[in-house]
């Protein structure tokens, strides 16, 4: 009986060299560093991920972006799929878009009515004759305020019916 050969020694790295690979061999796995494992020994279980999300940077950010191989292909398959449903998505994103510019005018005109408001108060404290507050002018800007939020919500709605 002869003994086994053993695999050469790198002496710089203290461990089983491959010479064929150039890297330091682990007789078990193939991995560089790895503990050799008994004969017949099932494979170790993976180790866990360093947090929650697995190693990685949140949501992939400094990850490399991979490119379509063929994007003109890809979107053009895309739109033909979406083709049936061309007035469904022009729905949707019509009421986003307009759920979106009654979520910015809504705040601007509640603005509007607080100035006259403000102004109106002021005017009366500093003593200027016949000052008030125009309750006519504050009353049809909050009228069309709940106008514009009712019409926000019936998109918004319109918009979840779609799911």
């Amino acid at each position: 009986m002869s003994a086994p050969s053993r695999p050469p020694f790198d002496g710089a790295q203290g461990k089983p060299f491959d010479g064929a690979q150039g890297k330091p061999f682990d007789g078990a796995q193939g991995r560089p560093g790895a503990p050799a494992a008994p004969p017949g020994a099932p494979p170790p279980p993976p180790a866990p991920p360093r947090d929650m999300f697995g190693g990685r940077p949140i949501g992939g950010l400094g990850m490399p972006v991979q490119k379509a191989k063929n994007f003109k292909g890809t979107l053009r398959r895309l739109l033909e799929y979406l083709r049936p449903h061309r007035a469904a998505l022009a729905v949707v994103i019509l009421a986003g878009a307009t759920g979106t510019v009654f979520s910015v005018l809504g705040p601007k005109i509640l603005g509007m009515t607080t100035t006259k408001i403000f102004e109106g108060f002021i005017a009366k404290a500093r003593g200027v004759p016949g000052a008030a507050v125009d309750f006519d002018y504050v009353g049809r800007i909050l009228l069309g305020l709940i106008v514009l939020y009712s019409c926000r919500s019936s998109s918004s709605i319109r918009g979840r019916a779609g799911r």
